[in-house]
Formats: structure tokens, C-alpha cells, sequence
């Protein structure tokens, strides 16, 4: 599988909204959406990349989650109503709350069996506290086979 750098899939979202805006009416995006925004996802488009848009067999599906964030962002910031503005920061919120809340982070995880083992060695292991230059001392020592 091959995978898209991060700036290519925003040149590609850039391109899909570019041409999702054309649809509409020039005058009407400008009384609404400032033109340094529009300029910007215009310059920001892939330039090898093109997206037709038909809006009578138009499908969502067909849209990078790239666009469909950028499109979310634009109409949230400069299309929505202060009511859809409400709606769309508690939904993102309770996405985000949810998401990386500790019991959906867990909640498909099974404890483990754990079995008991009989542990037939119950000794105590002795560590000893040599430097480094000893423990490489005893370790030639050892491979030698010297006292």
C-alpha cells in the first residue's frame, strides 16, 4: 500500500474544496468566506491533482477525511449559525471525550487468565553490587575458566 505524505493529502483537500466552492455562487461564498481563506485553499491545491465535481451524483464518500475536516472547519467558522456553531463544538467535544476516554480505550481489552504457576524456585537471587570493570574482570575470568 502506498502511503501520502501528510502536505500532499492537504493539497488534495485543498483541490476537493477548491472545486466543491466553484459549484456555488462566487458572490455569495465572498459575502461570507473571506478572500484570503479562498485564495488560500485555491493556492494550496495540488496542482497534479484534479477533482470533477457533478452535484447530482455527488457522494460524500468520495471525499478525502481531510476535506471533509476543511469543509467542517469553513462552515463552522464562517457559514454556521451560533445554534449549528453549538451543536458542532458539543459533538466534536463529546467525539474527543470519548475517543481517548479510559474506559474506550480499554473497554475491548480482556483480562487475562492468568493461571497459577507454581513457582518451584523460591530462592532468593543475590545481586551483587561490583562495578563495571569487575563484572568485565569476572566475565573473562569466567570465559577462561579462571579461578
Amino acid at each position: 500500500m502506498i502511503e501520502i505524505n501528510t502536505d500532499y493529502k492537504i493539497k488534495v483537500a485543498c483541490s476537493q474544496v477548491s472545486a466543491l466552492l466553484k459549484c456555488y455562487s462566487q458572490e455569495l461564498l465572498n459575502i461570507y468566506i473571506p478572500k484570503n481563506i479562498i485564495d488560500e485553499i485555491n493556492n494550496n491545491s495540488a496542482s497534479d491533482y484534479e477533482y470533477d465535481v457533478d452535484l447530482k451524483t455527488f457522494n460524500i464518500n468520495s471525499l478525502t477525511e481531510e476535506s471533509v475536516a476543511l469543509l467542517l472547519l469553513i462552515f463552522n467558522e464562517y457559514l454556521s449559525t451560533k445554534n449549528q456553531k453549538e451543536k458542532i463544538e458539543s459533538y466534536l467535544d463529546y467525539c474527543n471525550q470519548t475517543q481517548f476516554s479510559y474506559d474506550n480505550l480499554f473497554k475491548n481489552k480482556t483480562k487475562s487468565n492468568i493461571k497459577n504457576i507454581n513457582n518451584k524456585h523460591t530462592q532468593l537471587i543475590v545481586y551483587s553490587n561490583e562495578n563495571i570493570i569487575m563484572k568485565i574482570i569476572h566475565k573473562i575470568k569466567n570465559f577462561f575458566k579462571i579461578g
